[in-house]
């Protein structure tokens, strides 16, 4: 996959005041990030002389010994490698600032100041200059400076700078800029890990961009303050941080812009102020995806650094969204029916957990049961058991008579077995549920999850259709992935009866003998891959072809990954008329395909409008 770039955090041994000393511990880090394939490496704060100098940073001496260091610096990189970020004072005028030079083949193609003022510091607002000479060179000097390569834009930013509340990061971040690469002195205290965690997912979300910070570290002094070289990236709802230690520290993050790119187009993100724009050459950009790996599990669905969420959390969302909708309409009953697969069993413990947020009893829930032609012994026990387990009224109305009748009505042979012997049972489901809760003065739950609405993989006017949806946002593998989490308080029948659904195959039941959904359409975990990188990333179908036989090596041949995709590509493109009048139904995941809001596209779009065949 092209459009891949390695940046690399280090932060090395600090020798305080030494900044040749510096310089060498630095060009060993370089060459790491070299022969890592990194197109950048961002150093800690200061990282030519240390954090910890004082009033030394006034003296001549140092600010003398630092410019010779920044010039063997100049001198390695004529050679090629990464973009190399470095800290050190630098005295304009009458000011002395905490600056970053950005150095590419031997050239320093910008410096950028920081707001933050430690100690003797001036702010970078007070700069008296947009350019400064170093060796003869004017370079470009200033606060929101803004690097190119055509296909990265990326910026400097103090991570104190990034912390305050007028943050510089905010117009570069609406200039374009979508990494923020921010040098720090983090002081190691109780909690600060926790704190820089917040603080750079608040950034990257706040900014829709990546954050990459580096902290200075051992060899600092330790007269009054300990820095450990703490190390963390955040993009793209993936963390990562280094713990703490007592030594050099080195980490890589891999990035992707044309993800963010097209994240922010979505939202119109962007490109509505100006930075100082300053052109650079060409990123390195490698086509290994090895450290994406990660990312692409069908678990990305959760947030944050690829860990499901938890079952608690998507039941709040879906409970406090049901309890509103009851009372604005006065409804009396939650009529819900249930088949003991997945995705009904996740709706029904939502619906009981909102009965219990309205201050009801627990059968203010109707759970009803409709076996039918294909309605297997396990699927029908598992659905009565799980009802009565959780407190639910239950009710069990056959199909079969009032769906064999429909066939004499219609002339169609019970022995036919093609669309109209299926649909013609999911149609008659939904209708017995919608007479029932006319009956109670109730509203029908809809059951059907994200992955079969992305897929259109329900019947329409049949199991299509609800008062309101709760499973709409959230795809078959993350229901698998919270309910295999156990649910609050389950006592140990519940939670049998859960993992026996948690291992039956997932089956629409309505043809006699087996009927295995994945054996037809394809793996939900390629399908919700596939899902995710179209529609948070963008991604072509070869882009998700490429990731996808890489993290599924070993799982899935190359010719099935291939099948499911184009079936993946084909359904989606066609199945938008049944989503363009699906019923309201509540957001509890990160993708929604609401035709509300979610997602907008014409109904009779032509499959050839995806290319993989």
């Amino acid at each position: 996959m092209k459009g891949i770039y390695k940046i690399s955090l280090a932060a090395p041994e600090v020798h305080v005041a030494q900044p040749n000393e510096n310089a060498r511990e630095i060009l060993a880090c370089y060459d790491k990030a070299k022969k890592n394939g990194s197109a950048i490496l961002l150093l800690p704060r200061l990282a030519l002389t240390g954090c910890s100098c004082g009033d030394l940073f006034r003296q001549p001496m140092l600010l003398d010994a630092t410019l010779e260091a920044l010039a063997t610096l100049l001198q390695v990189t004529k050679k090629g490698g990464p973009v190399l970020v470095v800290g050190l004072p630098l005295a304009i005028a009458n000011g002395l600032y905490n600056a970053n030079a950005i150095i590419q083949n031997g050239a320093i193609l910008g410096i950028s100041v920081s707001n933050a003022a430690p100690n003797q510091f001036a702010p970078g607002s007070h700069l008296p200059c947009t350019s400064v000479n170093i060796n003869g060179q004017d370079i470009p000097i200033g606060t929101k400076l803004q690097f190119n390569d055509g296909n990265v834009r990326f910026s400097v930013v103090d991570y104190d700078d990034m912390q305050s509340a007028a943050s510089s990061a905010d117009a570069l971040a609406l200039a374009g800029t979508q990494l923020f690469l921010c040098p720090a002195a983090i002081q190691e205290l109780p909690g600060c890990g926790s704190k820089l965690e917040l603080t750079i997912k608040a950034a990257s979300q706040r900014l829709k961009a990546a954050v990459a910070v580096v902290s200075t570290g051992y060899g600092e002094t330790v007269s009054d303050v300990l820095y450990a070289g703490r190390a963390a990236t955040a993009w793209d709802n993936s963390y990562q941080e280094l713990a703490p230690a007592y030594g050099p520290q080195f980490m890589q993050m891999d990035f992707v812009p044309a993800w963010l790119d097209y994240q922010r187009r979505a939202s119109n993100f962007g490109y509505v102020c100006q930075a100082q724009q300053i052109q650079i050459a060409p990123l390195k950009c490698t086509a290994d995806i090895s450290g994406l790996a990660l990312k692409q599990q069908p678990f990305s669905f959760a947030g944050w650094n690829d860990e499901p969420c938890t079952l608690k959390e998507v039941l709040d969302i879906q409970a406090a969204a049901l309890a509103r909708r009851v009372k604005a309409i006065n409804a009396k009953r939650l009529v819900i029916g249930i088949s003991g697969g997945l995705d009904s069993t996740l709706a029904l413990i939502a619906a009981a957990h909102c009965a219990k947020m309205l201050g009801e009893k627990p059968d203010f829930v109707l759970a009803v049961t409709m076996p039918g032609m294909g309605t297997s012994s396990r699927t029908k026990n598992n659905a009565g058991s799980l009802a009565k387990e959780l407190g639910a009224e239950l009710w069990e109305v056959s199909i079969k008579e009032a769906v064999l009748q429909h066939f004499k009505d219609i002339d169609h042979s019970e022995d036919n077995h093609n669309v109209v012997y299926e649909n013609a049972q999911a149609r008659e489901r939904t209708q017995i549920l919608m007479d029932i809760a006319n009956e109670v003065n109730g509203i029908v739950l809809g059951t059907g999850d994200l992955s079969e609405t992305a897929l259109g993989w329900c019947t329409f006017n049949g199991d299509h259709i609800s008062n309101y949806a709760l499973n709409g946002s959230v795809p078959k593998t993350l229901i698998r992935a919270i309910l295999r989490q156990g649910i609050p308080g389950a006592s140990r029948k519940l939670t049998k009866i859960v993992n026996d659904i948690l291992d039956t195959p997932v089956s629409p039941e309505l043809l006699p003998g087996i009927q295995n959904t994945e054996d037809i359409i394809g793996n939900y975990d390629l399908h919700d891959f596939f899902l995710y990188h179209f529609m948070q990333h963008g991604c072509t179908p070869d882009e998700m072809l490429e990731m996808a036989e890489q993290v599924f090596k070993g799982l899935y041949p190359h010719k099935s990954i291939r099948q499911v995709a184009a079936i993946f590509g084909r359904r989606f493109m066609t199945q938008q008329f049944k989503r363009n009048c699906s019923a309201d139904g509540i957001q509890a995941g990160i993708i929604s395909l609401s035709p509300r809001g979610g997602w907008s596209a014409p109904s009779d779009i032509s499959p050839a409008a995806w290319p993989l065949k």
